[in-house]
């Protein structure tokens, strides 16, 4: 599975999959937060990992305005300005 697969499979259902499988799931949070902090990986995978980790930070609730955030392009660019 392409990251962007994984990205958008998250968003869909990690609430559901936190509740089936959480010791799985902490795993997965664990590296994507290594991830983060990887900085050979892109900033647009990045900045997609930590869109996954406030969502679940925030125990999937309030996800539309959490992804509207993240998917504003200006969000991005602000945030990468160095």
């Amino acid at each position: 599975m392409c990251w962007g697969g994984l990205h958008w499979m998250l968003k869909t259902i990690g609430a559901e999959l936190d509740i089936k499988y959480e010791d799985s799931m902490d795993e997965l949070y664990e590296t994507l937060r290594d991830l983060i902090l990887d900085n050979t990986r892109s900033k647009s995978s990045r900045w997609k990992m930590m869109e996954l980790l406030e969502l679940r930070a925030h125990n999937w609730e309030n996800a539309d305005s959490i992804s509207e955030y993240y998917e504003n392009p200006a969000n991005f660019m602000v945030r990468n300005i160095k």
